[in-house]
């Protein structure tokens, strides 16, 4: 993102966008609504379609870039539609409270996971996975537990602060 973006753009996407896009893909749902459901699950969509189907960079407004958008949109609101049905609404609370350990641990390993991405995808980088996505286990652990305890503001405050510092230690001059 250093090349594509001057210093106060890539602050503000990669310090203040790309943290709260994150927080409503693996956070946001971990206690159960309707929208918040289908947020995650739209958000999900665009960063799969984005990583995985046309290999590009979330923040990269390419021309696939209104494709992605579009589909997410559509499958959240499809999403939307079936967990807010009145008798069907139900449905999914339950079996969220019922499987939230499963969600809870299946949102830290996607979080973590997905940021393989960050590395060039390899044979050995894929046996690595799970060593190489080590602070991102972390701390979507802690910031799960976070969301979960104290609201979504928490973890994504701290997520931003986190790459707002990271960001700004690389405008450092070196040497």
């Amino acid at each position: 993102m250093t090349e594509r973006f001057d210093a106060l753009l890539l602050l503000i996407v990669g310090g203040l966008v790309l943290p709260t896009f994150e927080e409503i893909t693996f956070r946001l749902s971990l206690k159960f609504k309707p929208t918040y459901f289908a947020l995650t699950s739209g958000a999900f969509t665009y960063y799969v379609l984005t990583k995985a189907v046309f290999k590009s960079r979330l923040s990269l407004i390419d021309d696939t870039f209104w494709s992605r958008v579009i589909i997410a949109i559509i499958f959240g609101l499809i999403v939307y539609g079936v967990s807010s049905g009145k008798g069907i609404k139900l449905i999914p609370q339950r079996s969220w409270q019922k499987h939230f350990r499963l969600i809870y641990y299946l949102s830290c390993i996607s979080f973590a996971w997905l940021h393989i991405f960050n590395f060039e995808i390899s044979p050995i980088n894929l046996l690595w996975l799970p060593l190489l996505t080590l602070p991102q286990l972390f701390s979507a652990t802690i910031a799960g537990y976070t969301r979960v305890a104290f609201g979504f503001e928490y973890p994504l405050l701290v997520h931003m602060s986190t790459n707002i510092l990271f960001i700004g230690l690389t405008f450092l001059p070196i040497g």
